[in-house]
């Protein structure tokens, strides 16, 4: 009988043909984590609809199947298994005798560089071989992120099979603080060299890190003149990094993005975009934007690194026509301005000059209908020491911006913002300011300040919020913002928040006058453009006042 099974098993396998997975035996792992371990996982909508239906794969795979989840025990310390295939009611069983584990004897470990905290394995626990490996590039990594290239690092793992022990030796020294020896750059043919070394975080002389490296590539791929960079840090010279940037340009010069969006601010939307990239440098842009709250149409150039003062500039001009409606009026005009700006890792600076020709219609209440001419400089500037662009768990920043008009209609605007993230453990304590001060006799009411939406109190909808201490429906010229907001990160992208936000908002000079309260909690989850972050928040005094906000990006 014994041949003729076998007979029939090797004939429904050359003919192959859809059959279940089933495991007999396994005592230290379930079967949802061997199907993963082989790949063969169902959706996790399918595991939902037919919990105990197994998955099911072609019979010709089954040999490569047992050839992988033999390597998956041997990797998990089971070095003497023994696994058969037996072919029982359409099923295609193995059936695993897993044997005696190999467990961790001893660790020793001989380092002048913290590496406790990146070796996942414990004495008395079981012996993972690809735990043991993932260790070795957890400590090299980290060595990389805290500037050592020049290390002397050597990890072995001694298993005595008799014994079913394990003995691991980890050496390490760290050596000095590398840095910049020298940058090369290879592959461009129409851009000048100085626009790569003008957008990187890196200086020949400074130390090298890996945080400025991945700055470095997010600026250079920003700029869209390239299809493909590459940053090769692998050659060194003692402690020094002889860094190579091979750079590959753009082989279509035309950018093109048409949208229909929905955000709390603008409602439903449409935009239109269009680049030309690398017109002797310049970047002409077209970009549309239609909603019932803000309709525009924006021309713009941009050309990069332009030396002034020892400094290199990108400098970028705008013409824009577009039309607001507020609560309580609707201005529309035009916007021509011309900005320079610069920046090196985490500091940001830019100087600006506007004119603009400002009309207000449609006002109610105290507002009237105007006209306005301004003419007057920005300054802006920010220091940024966050963890991360997209989705930061600690750090700072410092954010100021400065109008200051002299001629025509006569005004000062500043507007500071600072915030704090403070981690501890799973969780992240987020804390914000923002204050801002208007000086001015005459001056358009959409210059004055509005609070309300995602960025702001978000109790209520985008700039519901006008001045607290009069019965006109106009913004204020003191406000004063704060947010406290604990976030617990219950997967590495998914984060759950509580939020209190507070908001003083007065039409007086330098007054702070009544103020509104926010509470709720919110949602936020990191995806490669931002994080998505959806609020819902009430008045507590007023809980009929509530909103939904939902944005993407920075809280600031």
């Amino acid at each position: 009988m014994r041949p003729l099974v076998i007979l029939c098993c090797l004939v429904q396998l050359l003919l192959g043909g859809p059959i279940a997975i089933d495991f007999q035996g396994n005592r230290s792992f379930s079967k949802e984590t061997l199907y993963e371990a082989l790949g063969i996982q169902p959706p996790w909508w399918k595991r939902i609809l037919s919990p105990n239906q197994p998955p099911v794969v072609d019979e010709q795979l089954l040999p490569i199947l047992m050839d992988q989840l033999k390597e998956f025990y041997r990797d998990q310390g089971f070095w003497d298994v023994v696994v058969e295939l037996r072919l029982e009611d359409q099923r295609a069983v193995f059936h695993i005798q897993e044997g005696r584990p190999i467990l961790v004897a001893s660790i020793e470990i001989t380092s002048d560089f913290p590496i406790t905290d990146l070796i996942p394995l414990r004495k008395g626990e079981r012996f993972i071989a690809s735990a043991f490996t993932k260790s070795k590039r957890a400590i090299r990594q980290e060595l990389l992120e805290a500037g050592y290239c020049s290390y002397d690092f050597d990890a072995k793992a001694f298993v005595h099979k008799q014994r079913y022990e394990a003995y691991l030796v980890y050496r390490l020294q760290k050596g000095a603080i590398c840095s910049i020896g020298s940058i090369t750059i290879h592959g461009l043919t129409t851009i000048p060299e100085r626009v790569i070394l003008s957008h990187i975080d890196l200086r020949p002389g400074q130390p090298f890190s890996l945080d400025r490296l991945r700055d470095s590539y997010r600026r250079l791929y920003s700029l869209e003149y390239f299809r493909f960079i590459n940053m090769d840090y692998s050659r060194k010279v003692a402690n020094k990094i002889l860094l190579g940037i091979e750079a590959k340009e753009r082989r279509k010069r035309n950018i093109y993005k048409i949208g229909l969006g929905f955000d709390t601010q603008n409602g439903i939307h449409t935009s239109y975009y269009y680049k030309n990239v690398n017109f002797h440098l310049f970047q002409p842009t077209i970009q549309l934007f239609y909603s019932n709250v803000r309709k525009s149409v924006e021309l713009g150039t941009f050309y990069p690194s332009i030396p002034i003062l020892g400094l290199f500039f990108d400098s970028v001009a705008t013409l824009a026509i577009e039309k607001n409606r507020y609560d309580s009026f609707t201005q529309s005009g035009y916007r021509l301005s011309g900005k320079l700006l610069t920046g090196y890792y985490h500091l940001w600076a830019s100087i600006q000059l506007n004119l603009e020709r400002i009309r207000i219609s449609q006002a109610t209440g105290c507002i009237h209908n105007d006209t306005y001419t301004l003419f007057y400089p920005e300054l802006f500037a920010l220091l940024d020491k966050r963890d991360s662009k997209l989705a930061p768990k600690k750090g700072f920043f410092l954010q100021d911006r400065l109008d200051l008009s002299l001629i025509g209609d006569q005004f000062l605007k500043n507007e500071f913002t600072a915030g704090l993230l403070i981690p501890y453990s799973s969780f992240t304590l987020f804390l914000k300011g923002r204050l801002g001060t208007l000086f001015a006799s005459s001056i358009p009411p959409n210059k004055r300040f509005y609070a309300g939406g995602a960025k702001s109190n978000r109790a209520y909808t985008y700039r519901q919020l006008s001045a607290l201490d009069t019965p006109c429906d106009i913004g204020g010229k003191t406000l004063l913002e704060t947010t406290i907001e604990p976030r617990y990160h219950y997967t590495k992208e998914l984060s759950f928040a509580l939020f209190w936000d507070r908001t003083y908002l007065s039409a007086t000079e330098l007054h702070l006058g009544p103020y509104r309260d926010g509470v709720g909690l919110g949602l936020l989850y990191t995806t490669p453009v931002g994080q998505f972050k959806a609020y819902f928040g009430l008045d507590p005094r007023d809980p009929g006042q509530n909103a939904i906000n939902l944005s993407i990006g920075a809280s600031f």
